[in-house]
């Protein structure tokens, strides 16, 4: 777990198979020896730079195997979230604070006008 694939980007070489899993039997050893520690972390709540931390705790411990495509998707949501976590973005935030820290669209760079144009629609749901 503590290998990572790339040095630039830090990825982390998380196990991988066919198609996405959680491990019953990883899944059992952390109910009956972890329970009281994670309910005791649950009940305290999210501190700021830890929304990924559930996901990185299951990881380490073995619990989740990711499809082969699915490591770098996973990766990217990470880092996202964790950069939105680290400027308060990511729970509980003001939306009036949240839109005067926005640009209009028309001053987006043609790259990012793009990318806003790619919005989820029904037709393109993965699901």
């Amino acid at each position: 777990m503590g290998r990572v694939l790339s040095a630039r980007a830090g990825t982390w070489a998380l196990p991988t198979d066919q198609q996405f899993s959680v491990d019953p039997e990883a899944t059992l050893l952390i109910s009956e020896f972890e329970l009281d520690r994670l309910l005791e972390t649950h009940d305290a709540g999210v501190a700021p730079g830890q929304v990924t931390a559930g996901y990185r705790w299951y990881a380490q411990y073995g619990c989740l195997t990711l499809s082969h495509g699915q490591r770098a998707e996973h990766d990217e949501i990470a880092r996202r979230t964790a950069y939105k976590d680290r400027l308060g973005l990511t729970l509980e935030y003001d939306v009036k604070a949240l839109r005067a820290r926005a640009l209009p669209f028309d001053a987006l760079p043609p790259a990012g006008q793009a990318a806003g144009q790619q919005v989820a629609t029904p037709q393109h749901a993965l699901f």
